[in-house]
């Protein structure tokens, strides 16, 4: 017979003290994911590509967004490095100053012409940062790391993983 004085025990007398343990370690549960959430999307920003820009204005307006002040941008002609179907490899060109080194954005229609473009043209303008459509070219190769970072651009030899 059972006595209704007693109260009941729990089918598993550990469950109760296995609650207890859950709700100790929760906070630690939780910061564990916070840390393995962020790690996780630290590694994901690593692994962006670069955006594509329809002008090097654009791209200069991503330097700007992005940290980099590209001061007193203006489109300039682009010359004729490259015969391509008596054609400008170049769309668009244009030069601004970050940190008073003079900097020059150019874009392409396509990878194609840009990658030409990089072959020959690239080996005599010093650094590069290389995106999808375009290129920003210095002197300064620690200012040119520094745009490319800011961009998620790539070295010129790694244009084609893009």
């Amino acid at each position: 017979m059972v006595d209704p004085r007693i109260p009941p025990r729990p089918q598993d007398p550990g469950a109760s003290l296995i609650k207890m343990r859950s709700l100790r370690s929760a906070p630690f549960a939780i910061k564990n994911w916070t840390v393995i959430l962020s790690v996780a999307g630290v590694l994901g920003a690593c692994g962006s590509t670069p955006e594509p820009y329809a002008t090097a204005d654009a791209v200069a307006a991503g330097m700007n967004d992005a940290g980099v002040d590209c001061e007193g941008f203006a489109t300039t002609e682009a010359p004729q490095e490259v015969p391509r179907e008596h054609e400008s490899l170049v769309e668009e060109q244009g030069v601004c100053a970050v940190g008073g080194e003079t900097i020059t954005i150019r874009t392409f229609e396509d990878e194609e012409a840009r990658d030409d473009w990089v072959a020959v043209g690239g080996k005599v303008v010093g650094s590069l940062a290389v995106g999808p459509n375009w290129v920003v070219a210095g002197r300064s190769e620690a200012l040119i790391e520094d745009i490319a970072e800011a961009l998620d651009a790539v070295p010129p030899d790694e244009a084609s993983s893009l």
